[in-house]
């Protein structure tokens, strides 16, 4: 960063020398609670808020009531700036700012206050305040705020007392104005440009999703099934599992496959399926299902992993955040629950309903919020059945078949209730193939969203780095140089705190 200096006209000044009046907030109590008259509702603006702010504005305020006399002295006013001052966490640190303007204060329906994680700054009127929160904001996005964190990461508190000691580059006054309408003006294109990337993520959720729907409901394939004669895909299925029993002799402690009834469940009206395809329970088409570990394994810091449900993700295993066990207590899981390539995954517990395929290569064993279908007999079928689990036509059937209760579950009897539609082999590997193409171009698209997600984020650093290193607008030689309003600010000060003493 330039120094101030260097800058025509410009100065410094300490922030404490710019606070006329700096207080804590109050969180108040419930508005339920009528032990006294002396209490007035109030919006509280809470770190939560502070996320879409420029949107927001603190709509979102948690409704509460405060003491007649702390709202007396803690109302917030258009001019404001709340800093702050705990909260935070690991990848976060305490120090945002917001700038309470007019539009803040009008859409409230009752008066608003920060909480006592925040403090209220007042700043003299002999600067533009805007200018200053912009700093204070460039200031904590540069990344130096971190000099002045105390506590822990996972509840940071703001040393205000070094922080009210830091330097402010002070552009003359007239340049502070200009400066302020430009980076708002810019930042307002920011937030148009952010309100339609933000919509790029439900949309590509939208297209996989529709793209399932035609892929299990025969529409995607509709063209290629054209003048076919396709095998039974059900009976094709069932012969292969029969003849993988007959091979290995059991697969768990089953010996021979599951024939039990078909469990009718009744199909959206959308999914009309082609005349050429079946139904079936997913019991009558897997070699096992089951899940992982009941008992607590030994965990190690090392050696095999050990998964759960927040593992399991659509499409993928996610190794972030994995555990681990040593070799006796995955070979002692694994007898009972082995994950092999090409077995289907579920989660099923909390996050009901994620499904992805075991890859190759990967050894791991699981805990009881993950389910196995194994699909040995039919690893051709695998990727097929997986996009059939996570298509609206199944998560709606898990969502009446879990189990609520603290959290949702979905266990392994009702799982082998799911009912999918199947095709012969052949239509099932031509219907994976083109849900892959289709995914590879959304994939795509997400990649670039996400380059562009990066570099909208960095913007606001950008343009208030160039705002006070005195380059983002053009600077008059005729203004007033700002180190005349230091000493205009420095006087008041002195005058102030000699009216002060002498009450």
């Amino acid at each position: 960063m330039m120094s101030a200096d260097s800058k025509i006209g410009w100065s410094s000044i300490k922030l404490n020398d710019l606070t006329t009046f700096v207080i804590g907030g109050d969180w108040g109590k419930d508005v339920e609670d009528e032990t006294n008259n002396d209490f007035f509702e109030v919006g509280c603006i809470r770190a939560a808020e502070l996320k879409n702010w420029r949107i927001e504005k603190g709509k979102t305020a948690a409704l509460r009531k405060i003491k007649g006399s702390s709202l007396e002295s803690r109302e917030l006013t258009s001019g404001d700036i709340i800093l702050e001052i705990s909260g935070g966490g690991p990848d976060q640190p305490v120090g945002r700012t917001v700038y309470i303007d007019e539009e803040t204060i009008e859409q409230s329906p009752v008066p608003l206050v920060c909480t006592n994680f925040f403090r209220l700054l007042r700043m003299t009127d002999f600067v533009n305040i805007r200018y200053i929160q912009n700093y204070l904001h460039f200031h904590y996005l540069s990344g130096d705020i971190i000099k002045y964190q105390g506590g822990s990461n996972n509840l940071r508190n703001l040393r205000f007392s070094d922080y009210k000691e830091i330097n402010i580059p002070l552009a003359p006054r007239q340049e502070q104005n200009r400066i302020s309408q430009k980076i708002e003006t810019i930042f307002m294109h920011i937030d148009s440009l952010n309100s339609r990337i933000d919509t790029i993520p439900q949309l590509l959720k939208q297209f996989r999703q529709q793209v399932l729907s035609y892929a299990v409901s025969g529409k995607l394939t509709e063209d290629w099934r054209k003048g076919k004669k396709l095998k039974n895909g059900l009976l094709e299925i069932q012969s292969n599992r029969q003849k993988y029993f007959d091979k290995i002799g059991k697969v768990g402690n089953s010996k021979k496959p599951n024939s039990t009834p078909f469990n009718k469940f009744e199909l959206d009206e959308n999914y009309k399926l082609p005349t050429s395809w079946n139904i079936a329970n997913i019991k009558n088409i897997a070699d096992l299902i089951t899940d992982g570990e009941h008992a607590t394994p030994k965990r190690s810091s090392e050696g095999y992993y050990l998964l759960s449900a927040r593992n399991i993700q659509n499409g993928y295993i996610s190794l972030d955040k994995v555990d681990f066990v040593p070799e006796d207590e995955y070979l002692r899981i694994k007898k009972r629950c082995n994950p092999e390539f090409n077995d289907v995954l579920i989660s099923c517990s909390g996050s009901v309903g994620r499904v992805c395929t075991v890859p190759i290569n990967l050894k791991f064993v699981m805990v009881r919020s993950a389910a196995l279908i194994k699909l040995q007999s039919n690893q051709d079928s695998a990727k097929y059945i997986e996009f059939v689990l996570r298509s609206d036509l199944v998560q709606n059937q898990i969502k009446k078949l879990q189990k609520a209760t603290a959290q949702a579950n979905l266990f392994i009897e009702p799982i082998g209730k799911i009912v999918i539609p199947i095709p012969s082999i052949i239509e099932q590997k031509e219907i994976v193939r083109r849900v892959e193409n289709l995914f590879f171009y959304a994939d795509a698209i997400e990649e670039k969203y996400k380059t562009v997600l990066t570099s909208v984020e960095q913007l606001p650093h950008s343009i208030l780095k160039k705002a006070f290193e005195g380059s983002l607008v053009k600077q008059n030689p005729k203004d007033e140089p700002a180190e005349k309003l230091v000493e205009r600010i420095k006087k008041n000060n002195i005058s102030n705190s000699s009216k002060k003493n002498k009450r």
